[in-house]
């Protein structure tokens, strides 16, 4: 019998090894170029969130706004480590007496902007709805109130803050100021001065303490520094060690008798300079009032 002759077509014939191995390649980078254009949109969407959130924070707590408001030769620098910030700046008045805070919440970014809401909060309703004015019984008052907050939960939340708050009277030029753990610098008689404050947070801590209220003349052109710990705690310089505040002192102080707008510009510029290609620690804010 004569064999049956085996037909193949053209279409059964074997794909080539290195046919296949390009086809599975260019999978790969089809399949590749899609996840990265998937994650760059979901990373658009997240900080176009954060951004809209930023702008909501500051719509809040809109201290930074109405500093230069209140104080023309006044100044803020706030960046924040994250796009939304633990750290924020607070004002209120009240007659001749402007409120003036730099806050500094547990964490940053998200976190830490949710609890700027409650210690702002807080800050806004001993001195309006409670019509306190001494700023060691807003913070006595405002802890009260903060640890309040969290009682409602199981959750045993220990978050708080620290922050530097002054109470400036622009006719008689009295600072009546208290700080947890955050210290107050002033500049007069061109002399760099400093009012340290109490060492315990605004939350839960294991030994509550009054608050102290420390009260300060100033004259007219006298400027005070209210600040949380970011600037002097960034690791950066040569030998990527952190800046610390005894070297933040010595840059307040040289910058203290230039023009406002020039110390702002000097602090944002230096700090930049400082960190350089490493990674941003912390948020930092930094005010300077000129009386």
């Amino acid at each position: 019998m004569k064999p049956e002759t085996q037909h193949t077509s053209q279409t059964n014939k074997a794909v080539p090894f290195r046919v296949l191995r390009n086809s599975v390649s260019n999978k790969r980078v089809i399949e590749q170029a899609s996840y990265t254009e998937q994650a760059e949109e979901i990373l658009k969407q997240k900080n176009d969130s954060l951004s809209y959130a930023s702008f909501l924070q500051d719509a809040l707590i809109p201290g930074k706004e109405n500093l230069n408001k209140v104080f023309p030769e006044s100044f803020v620098f706030h960046s924040p480590k994250e796009i939304v910030s633990g750290d924020f700046c607070w004002l209120e008045q009240v007659g001749d007496v402007t409120f003036v805070a730099a806050g500094d919440c547990t964490g940053h970014g998200v976190p830490g902007a949710l609890m700027t809401m409650v210690c702002a909060n807080s800050l806004t309703r001993a001195v309006k709805e409670l019509g306190l004015t001494k700023p060691g019984e807003i913070l006595d008052k405002v802890r009260d109130m903060v640890i309040q907050s969290f009682s409602k939960s199981s959750a045993d939340v220990k978050d708080g803050m620290d922050i530097s708050l002054a109470a400036i009277n622009k006719k008689t030029l009295t600072v009546e100021w208290s700080g947890a753990n955050n210290p107050l610098l002033y500049f007069q008689n061109n002399t760099l001065q400093l009012i340290t404050g109490d060492r315990q947070p605004v939350g839960k801590y294991e030994r509550y303490l009054p608050f102290t209220t420390r009260s300060i003349q100033l004259n007219k052109g006298d400027i005070i520094y209210l600040f949380t710990d970011g600037y002097a705690d960034q690791f950066g310089g040569e030998r990527g060690k952190k800046l610390m505040f005894k070297y933040f002192k010595q840059l307040v102080a040289e910058l203290a008798p230039m023009d406002i707008s020039i110390q702002k510009n000097s602090i944002n510029r230096l700090f930049d300079e400082w960190k350089g290609n490493l990674e941003q620690v912390d948020d930092v804010l930094l005010m300077g009032i000129k009386l």
